[in-house]
């Protein structure tokens, strides 16, 4: 039974405790920049060096702030290689264009990679992990291939308009927020059923179960995974949750005899096991949502502050939905779903300049693999086999040779005759994957981006502005706080918004 003496007592363990652990983090730091600026420097050297490792943690910056010990390391490291620890398992950061080489060579497994730092799907129900690499690729493309999304094109562009005509004729709206929901109820369309996507508190539901599996999963809770942390209690309540809601569509087409077309009934059609099918479906849905949605709010943001380019946007977009026969109006959705896909992206090339241009410059952190083949070598350093390996997008997005200028926004470095030109030198953009890693769902990211973009611009005025009311007009700073992930703004922004024909 706790007592004031009890409390007290445990209150005092536990700041001696928080102290102890901060100078111990700060000696390793210093520790560890030592051991990155010495090791570094030897040339001859078979083995990558590595940062100080701390008992069974390993190296215990990365588990403290993994984005910003990263950060710093790759700055310290001034181009060169270096490694550390996650628990037993070595991880090697390659580097420049000969790092490039080796990353994107065969050997390197893209999901065995992620798995070490990203095991949210692991512990959400006590089954075996489902077999979801090269051929769970293939089948999540299968459920978004070109066909099947000129079938669901004029629902999505329903959802899209539904969303915002929701948001009233005028007002001021969180793109983070809003923008994000719209995108995260397109994401359900494409990877779940119409059972959720036909009610919009399945979809809020959906939304809140995935925010609280996202919280539970972070790198320190590979320290203790048997700890049970609110997050993680939290993250395997949200599982069951997702599960249950699964299982309910399922029985009841089952037992009703109901058949729809959709991604949850091909899952069915495979004879996956409830388990498996929750499994798929929450992996489909993070791979949807991750980065789409932050994404395209930073592409809204760009517009917002470059209006050159936003007016080039807006009379593309007016051309595009005059030639549909349609105009700014709120009724425009059939005309614009009745055209093709194909011509769509053919009318629209600045929107993809654009998304591209914002891509680049946001992905800003690392990939991730692991070598599942014969040790390799880059340069004098060997990559033993099961080492996992990380490489920047940094050392591309923002090399000069490839970018000049690279911290400028311009989205004319996506024009074919300037991406031939830069291709000569190999992989370059890392936007949407590259080399045998290619991202599955490019084609409808992009559309989902395309689709929302047309409306907005479609229906509504927009002024960035800061929590106080006032304009923007220089690219905010990034909350550079999560890894493998788009991040949102460092302070809060917002659009006010009016609908076209209106004034405030």
């Amino acid at each position: 039974m706790f007592t004031a003496k009890t409390l007290f007592a445990s209150i005092t363990l536990a700041v001696l405790s928080s102290t102890v652990l901060y100078g111990l983090q700060k000696l390793l730091s210093r520790l560890q920049i030592h051991i990155l600026k010495t090791e570094c420097t030897q040339s001859t050297v078979e083995e990558t060096p590595l940062a100080r490792s701390f008992w069974y943690i390993g190296t215990l910056d990365f588990f403290l702030n993994p984005f910003m010990f990263l950060a710093s390391s790759i700055t310290q490291a001034k181009g060169r290689m270096f490694s550390f620890r996650v628990l037993s398992d070595t991880v090697i950061m390659l580097r420049g264009i000969p790092g490039r080489d080796a990353f994107f060579s065969k050997g390197l497994d893209f999901m065995s990679g992620y798995r070490l730092l990203n095991p949210q799907l692991v512990d959400i129900m006590p089954i075996e992990e489902v077999k979801c690499g090269e051929n769970g690729a293939n089948f999540m493309a299968t459920l978004i291939r070109t066909e099947v999304l000129e079938e669901i094109y004029l629902d999505m562009l329903s959802d899209v308009s539904r969303r915002i005509d929701g948001w009233g004729d005028e007002g001021t709206i969180d793109p983070f927020l809003n923008v994000y929901e719209i995108v995260f109820a397109l994401s359900v369309r494409l990877s779940t059923c119409h059972e959720f996507i036909e009610d919009p508190a399945k979809v809020n539901k959906l939304m809140s179960i995935f925010e609280r599996l996202e919280a539970g999963s972070t790198p320190t809770g590979l320290i203790l995974p048997w700890l049970p942390t609110p997050a993680r209690v939290g993250r395997t309540i949200a599982g069951a949750q997702l599960y249950t809601m699964i299982s309910k569509v399922v029985r009841n087409r089952q037992q009703h005899d109901i058949r729809r077309e959709d991604p949850l009934q091909a899952l069915i059609d495979k004879k996956f096991p409830m388990a498996d099918i929750t499994r798929f479906t929450a992996t489909t849905l993070f791979a949807a949502v991750t980065n789409t949605g932050n994404a395209l709010c930073w592409v809204l943001i760009y517009l917002e502050v470059h209006k050159e380019w936003k007016s080039r946007v807006v009379s593309e977009i007016q051309s595009f939905v005059q030639d549909a026969g349609a105009e700014f109006t709120d009724s425009m959705e059939e005309a614009i779903g009745n055209v093709s896909l194909q011509v769509m992206d053919e009318k629209t090339p600045t929107l993809d300049l654009v998304i591209n241009e914002t891509i680049r410059l946001l992905f800003d952190g690392t990939f991730m693999r692991r070598n599942i083949g014969n040790d390799i070598f880059v340069g004098a350093h060997r990559i033993e086999h099961g080492a996992y390996l990380m490489f920047p997008t940094a050392d591309l997005h923002f090399n000069e040779d490839l970018f000049p200028n690279s911290r400028e926004f311009d989205p004319l470095r996506f024009t074919p005759e300037e991406v031939d030109k830069r291709n000569v030198k190999g992989i370059n953009f890392l936007g949407w994957g590259a080399g045998r890693h290619i991202c599955v769902g490019k084609r409808a990211a992009m559309l989902m981006m395309k689709l929302i973009l047309i409306m907005l611009v479609s229906k509504l005025e927009t002024r960035l502005v800061s929590e106080r009311g006032e304009s923007i007009t220089a690219i905010p700073e990034a909350k550079l706080d999560r890894l493998f992930k788009v991040c949102q703004t460092k302070d809060k922004i917002y659009l006010d918004f009016y609908k076209r024909g209106m004034r405030f």
